[in-house]
């Protein structure tokens, strides 16, 4: 009961309050007041409102729930929120009238919210909104919520002459009720955060006014829908409906979007720009979900900008359309795989054009024509009409896809990038090479059917491939690279090649003729990297994927990766070699190579660091004085070699491999169970058939992978040749770790090794697993093979007479240059260099072997000298109860050695001592007094970041209690009690050599430095959507000084565009320019950034596009930003030379300022070496000028 009569009281106090609210004392009731003026205190708000007059504020004392229409005509009033929430509603009518003379504005924290249910405009021209603006009236908000279907459009917001801002959201939900409507050239909105209209248009704007959202527009029917107006987006724009439109500009409207533009149902569009200069630019994509869609579409003279995708993801969708004197430009790819890429159609004499900078990537490329005609992409005519661009046309419409970034995909003649040099025809008048553009030139060449046979070719100058796929020169058959090329030792940078060929030749060349010649030829870097879907097995190097010349004196540091399991052919240089010496002497011959990069293939073929596969070959084909150091990787199935992966021959002197070695690290094979693995694995050769090595060794670990359950019975594991086929391996050695199934392995060569010739063949104790039988091989202990101690080795000398030498610590190497034929290198020891295993030395010179016996001394390494070199101190040996008196040619007697020491030839060298008397018994000393026991425990301080809590306690351990403490150099803000305990909040950054004292209670003193190191502490980022982001510090610098700021829900939004008066009005700010007021523009009056513009305009930083418009919400543009820059610090017109590759694209008032900025480091780039002139700028990339700003501004005041 009591509940019923106090909801009847309320309810007549509110009705009491509606008619006029005069005397509650009456009644005897009290109520507080809910706002005031002045110092006038009001019961309702409706009072104080009939009460107010121009300038009035009102502030709220309450929460207020305020019901009934307000309208405000002819007086400015100010909320004041005072940390309190006002809620306005109604129902059936407008909530806010702001008229003319109007203005309703906010200050305090709070918020002021307008709710309207149930408008219903009873036709046409009835007008009305949740909040209404007529007359030049004003009003501020937080948020705007409208419910309630109706026959006719209402609103959420309808202005028609003045101006709303919207602190956060716009909400509307129902039929026919649209988020905004503004209309009339002095009408607009701004809208802080996100407009919604689930059933209908979101914003709507007629007749030049202008909407703003700085969140996202999400709609029904249409998001944005603009005649003859402008609007501009920050974040995405959406619509749902069949049939609608994400964004829709007519008449002339210009439409900015700066995140996506979305469409989910059919026959929709994610753009649409219509009609003679309508324009809409979307900073992200273009996209549509639905059926029978367009991505972006533009007709009658209207275009469209996309700077990112243009997007059909339905079946019979189109990515683009246009027709009738229409423009798009698509700066990303153009998607419809279900559907058309472009459409375009047209009369006779309205022709559309299209511009797609990525690719296109759909079911149907082109349609052209009302009657569609289907173009495909290679289609395209020649010569282009647009540089830079495949040109397709059926005559009227016109589209332009950009070259992909591919080398030389713009050639269309032998000569687009000419030579220098002279005329070929000899290394003399070679053809010169110093571009990017003239390798890619060769390419094109060859590929079309110039071998160049017996033309001279020459690198002049490092070249840079980076960003681009390479395209190999030279294909099979008769579009064979046939001349010499000199590379000069210049590198050639970031070769690319990641996308399938039409022939399986992979490599800076792809296929070497009978009479070419590659040489002095160096990639520095780069990658070629191929999955699993190939028409072709795929033969790659990294110098040439195919040889039938001469490869020479070539190095190889790029990375290959090939993700493909049938049959695989890889090398650092070569990856398939052949051998015709009916033609040249020299045919597939690869001498002073070198491969530095990681090679991986997958479960078949062969890899190796010089060369994947060698066939056909003879005598004649050596691989000879050749190195690799990277890593290779293989599958289940493969043959693997540090220098080879497999080499066929038909004689027994063929595939010769001298004076090579490996020491990269080898690994095949597979731990999946009950698997087959079969394959070959060898430090130098994997499978090597009728082939000698010979002066060759390898230091890289070789390991095979398997479980066990694994069949490995047809697998081949050896420290140099995994099989052999009658093949002879001498004068070489083994030092790296074989791991596998035991019954594989051998320490030269494989299981096989009763097929194979071991000659004068060493391997290191331990590589192998004890078990593994050893035919041929001599076992020496690691300090045998470096020459640190004793052994005697019976080796085959080059008479092949069986000699033993030693004992002596240099047997080894003595062997190994006794052993060696005539062409093979000679072996040193050097150091610094192979961990101290014996070396080829690039010569035939044989060294003098020097041996040091030192009978019972330490050890002394032998050492290898030149002919007429000397040894010019006298190594150092020691030997407990002996002195050292010298080294002697015999062990007893003789004559001593003097240093410096030149010997005639191999030589081995003896210490000889003299044995110490037994010293005397010393006499015992007098006892000293004992020294106490005292130390300072504490090893060492702990470390801290600046600003953390500091607290340690020192330690001490014996002595006698208490100690009395004492330190210096401790950062500012920590210090140390008596008691030895450090306290504090360290406020400083940085390495600390503290002294630490201490004294005991008999006055025992000792001492003690740390090192304390406190870390600087990193800088929170202010923002959640700039922690990761590349400009966050940048942002936070820049903010910090308060030159800019977020937004009101905490967000950066660094990847936003940003328009021409929020820059200039940041720029003002950075420079700190001293305000001036009175110059304007006609489009710059009564706006937030008015003084800002004025100042930029008095200190001559903008002009405007005219005497009267500077387009103040226009996007800027990164060559309109430079001029601003250039304009602002007075730069000269003095500049370096830069390479900026698109600078031609520059508007002529632009160029000189972009040069001189980027010249003096205020501006960069793009990695690709482009500046994009033409591109908007985001908030991010306006933050890093202005920050690169100040640090000029800084480091020149």
């Amino acid at each position: 009961m009591s509940k019923r009569i106090l909801c009847w009281a309320l309810t007549f106090i509110m009705l009491f309050s509606m008619t006029g609210g005069s005397s509650l004392d009456a009644l005897g009731l009290t109520i507080e007041p809910e706002c005031r003026i002045g110092e006038t205190d009001y019961t309702f708000l409706a009072d104080a409102l009939a009460a107010s007059v121009d300038g009035d504020t009102i502030t709220l004392l309450t929460n207020i729930s305020h019901t009934g229409k307000i309208t405000i005509t002819n007086k400015k009033i100010t909320f004041d929120l005072n940390g309190y929430i006002l809620d306005a509603s109604n129902t059936g009518d407008t909530t806010v009238e702001v008229g003319a003379g109007g203005e309703i504005d906010l200050t305090g924290e709070g918020e002021f919210n307008v709710v309207g249910s149930d408008l219903a405009n009873v036709g046409y021209n009835d007008n009305r909104g949740t909040i209404s603006i007529n007359g030049g009236g004003k009003i501020t908000v937080t948020n705007v919520i409208s419910t309630g279907s109706s026959s006719y459009p209402s609103y959420g917001i309808y202005v028609s002459d003045g101006s709303a801002n919207v602190l956060n959201n716009v909400d509307v939900l129902g039929e026919k009720r649209v988020g905004i409507f503004a209309t009339g050239i002095n009408s607009s909105a701004i809208v802080n955060n996100n407009v919604s209209s689930l059933n209908s248009i979101a914003i709507q704007l007629y007749d030049n006014s202008t909407i703003t959202v700085y969140g996202n527009v999400e709609s029904y029917y249409r998001g944005i829908d603009a005649d003859n107006s402008t609007a501009v987006v920050n974040g995405n724009v959406s619509s749902t409906a069949n049939s609608g439109d994400s964004a829709r500009a007519a008449s002339g409207s210009k439409i900015y979007i700066g995140g996506d533009s979305i469409s989910y149902g059919d026959s929709s569009f994610g753009v649409k720009s219509i009609q003679e200069n309508s324009f809409v630019s979307v900073s992200g994509s273009a996209i549509t979900y639905g059926m029978y869609g367009y991505g972006s579409f533009a007709s009658s003279g209207g275009s469209v900008v996309i700077q990112g995708n243009s997007i059909s993801y339905n079946k019979d969708g189109n990515g683009v359309g246009a027709t009738y004197e229409a423009s798009v430009i698509v700066k990303g790819n153009v998607i419809s795989e279900s559907g058309t890429g472009i459409r375009a159609w047209h009369s006779d004499s309205n022709n559309p054009s299209l511009t797609v900078d990525g690719e296109i990537v759909a079911e149907t490329f082109i349609e052209f024509g009302t009657t569609p005609v289907t173009y495909t992409i290679d289609d395209f005519i020649t010569p282009t009409t647009k540089e830079g661009y495949f040109t397709y046309t059926d005559g009227f419409s016109t589209v332009w896809v950009s070259y992909p970034d591919i080398w030389g995909i713009e050639i269309e003649s032998t000569d687009k990038y000419p030579f220098g040099g002279g005329d070929g025809t000899s290394e003399d008048t070679a053809y010169e090479i110093s571009t990017a553009n003239q390798l890619a030139q060769l390419a094109y060449n060859v590929n079309n059917g110039n071998e160049y046979l017996d033309k001279y070719y020459k690198l002049t100058s490092a070249i840079d491939l980076s960003g681009k796929e390479w395209v190999p020169i030279g294909k099979p058959k008769y579009n064979t690279f046939n001349g010499v090329f000199d590379g000069g030792d210049y590198s050639i940078n970031g070769l690319t090649i990641t996308d399938p060929l039409e022939n399986p030749y992979y490599g800076l060349f792809g296929y070497m003729g009978n009479g070419g010649v590659i040489k002095n030829t160096k990639l520095e870097s780069g990658i070629i990297s191929l999955g699993d879907s190939l028409a072709h097995n795929p033969i790659v190097g990294g110098i040439a994927g195919y040889n039938n010349g001469l490869i020479k004196g070539c190095t190889n540091k790029l990375d290959i990766v090939l993700e493909y399991d049938s049959d695989t052919y890889a090398g650092g240089i070569v990856g398939m070699g052949n051998s015709n010496t009916s033609s040249y002497s020299w045919s597939g011959k690869i001498e002073d190579c070198r491969n530095e990069g990681n090679i991986t293939i997958g479960d078949r073929g062969s890899a190796g660091g010089i060369i994947g596969a060698q066939f056909n070959s003879n005598s004649h084909t050596y691989l000879m004085n050749c190195s690799n150091t990277g890593n290779i990787t293989g599958g289940r199935s493969v043959e693997i070699g540090g220098i080879a992966g497999r080499l066929n021959g038909t004689g027994f002197r063929d595939n010769p491999v001298i004076n090579c070695y490996n020491t990269g690290n080898l690994t095949t094979g597979t731990l999946t169970p009950d698997a087959s693995i079969a394959g070959d694995i060898g430090g130098i050769v994997g499978y090597l058939y009728q082939g000698t090595v010979e002066n060759s060794f390898n230091t890289g670990d070789i390991e095979v992978l398997y479980s066990d359950t694994t069949n490995t019975s047809g697998f081949f594991i050896g420290g140099l040749v995994g099989y052999g086929g009658l093949p002879v391996i001498k004068n070489s050695y083994n030092t790296g770790m074989i791991t596998g199934p035991e019954d594989r392995i051998g320490p030269m060569s494989g299981a096989n090794n009763n097929y194979s010739s071991h000659v004068n063949c060493y391997y290191k104790e331990g590589t192998v697993p004890d078990g593994v039988m050893n035919t041929g091989a001599m076992k020496l202990s690691e300090t045998q093979i470096k020459g640190l101690d004793n052994s005697v080795i019976t080796f085959v000398n080059s008479s092949d007479e069986e000699i033993t030498y030693g004992p002596a610590n240099g047997a080894l190497i003595y062997a190994l240059n006794n052993g060696k034929s005539e062409a093979a290198y000679s072996w040193y020891y050097v150091e610094k260099y192979n961990e101290g295993y014996p070396v080829l030395y690039y010569n035939n010179e044989v060294p003098h072997v020097i041996s040091f016996n030192s009978q019972g001394g330490t050890s002394v390494p032998a050492v290898t000298i030149k002919n007429g070199d000397s040894i010019n101190t006298s190594p150092i040996t020691s030997k407990d109860g002996y002195t050292f008196n010298g080294w002697y040619i015999n062990s007893t007697g003789g004559s001593i050695v003097s240093f410096p020491y030149m010997p005639s030839g191999d030589t081995i060298l003896y210490a000889q001592w003299t044995a110490e008397e037994e010293p005397e018994e010393p006499a015992t000393p007098a006892p000293r007094p004992s020294v106490p026991e005292l130390e300072i425990a504490t090893k060492s301080l702990p470390d801290r970041i600046e600003g953390e809590a500091y607290e340690f306690e020192m330690k001490a351990d014996g002595g006698v209690a208490p100690y009395s403490w004492s330190i210096e150099g401790l950062p500012v803000g920590l210090s140390m009690s008596t008691e030895g305990i450090i306290v504090g909040i360290s406020d400083e950054s940085g390495n600390f050599s503290v002294k630490v004292e201490m004294m005991d209670n008999r006055n025992y003193f000792r001492s003690r430095v740390y090192d304390l190191l406190i870390t600087e502490k990193e800088a929170e980022s202010i923002f959640e959507d700039t922690k990761d982001h590349w400009s966050g510090d940048y942002i936070q610098e820049v903010v910090s000084r308060n030159i800019i700021n977020g937004y009101p829900d905490g967000t950066f939004r660094p990847e936003n565009k940003i328009t021409r008066e929020e820059f200039a009005s940041i720029l003002v700010r950075a420079l700190g320019l001293e305000s001036k007021t009175g110059l304007y523009f006609d489009d710059t009056l009564d706006r937030w950034s008015t003084d800002n513009i004025s100042t930029a305009i008095y200190h001559a930083i903008i002009k405007g596009y005219s005497e009267n418009a500077f387009g103040p919400e226009d996007l800027i543009t990164r060559e309109q930003m430079a001029v601003m820059i250039a304009r602002a610090l007075e730069l000269d017109e003095e500049f370096e030379e830069t390479s900026l590759s698109d600078i031609n694209e520059a508007s002529p008032w632009s160029e000189s300022s972009i040069l001189s900025a980027v010249s003096k480091g205020l501006l960069d780039g793009y990695p690709d070496g482009t500046f994009r002139p033409k591109n908007n700028l985001s908030r991010a990339e306006a933050i890093k000028v202005i920050f690169k700003l100040l640090s000029h501004l800084d480091s020149t005041n």
